[in-house]
């Protein structure tokens, strides 16, 4: 799915996650030093509240990592 095919509703939650992704740049660490695992899943619960906030609907950690990793993806292929 490129990025014309996303509608106004995802293209607004992928703008949302990108400026939680900007305020928690540790979301994005690969480490796996406890210390930063630890600060990383904190940026990742305070990040899915705020969004479920935001977009008015549930979203778990797991979702949250989903969104991101598909952009990721999407960033790579484009």
């Amino acid at each position: 799915m490129s990025s014309d095919e996303l509608n106004d509703e995802e293209k607004g939650t992928n703008l949302l996650v990108a400026m939680q992704l900007q305020k928690r740049p540790e979301i994005l660490t690969k480490s796996q030093i406890p210390h930063m695992k630890t600060k990383k899943n904190e940026a990742l619960k305070q990040a899915a509240t705020e969004l479920e906030r935001e977009i008015r609907k549930p979203l778990t950690i797991s979702q949250l990592m989903k969104k991101v990793n598909n952009m990721k993806t999407r960033l790579k292929k484009g």
